[in-house]
């Protein structure tokens, strides 16, 4: 079950760097921007990182207190 749980937690960690790249890269150049901003908002781009990292966090809690 450990190996599952670290799967997810992985999952969740790449997702959100993922997230937090495209929100970077979209504010840093223009057309990238241009053409996100017509479909999603730089924010929230943001807070889906910050949803992911924390089910990373939680995945990992819920791995450690599995172990006992």
């Amino acid at each position: 079950m450990a190996r599952f749980y670290r799967t997810i937690a992985f999952a969740f960690w790449v997702l959100g760097l993922l997230t937090t790249i495209a929100a970077v890269v979209s504010r840093i150049t223009r057309p990238v921007r241009l053409m996100l901003e017509e479909t999603v908002e730089l924010r929230s781009l943001l807070w889906l990182a910050i949803v992911f990292f924390l089910g990373a966090i939680a995945t990992r809690a819920i791995e450690q207190t599995s172990k006992d």
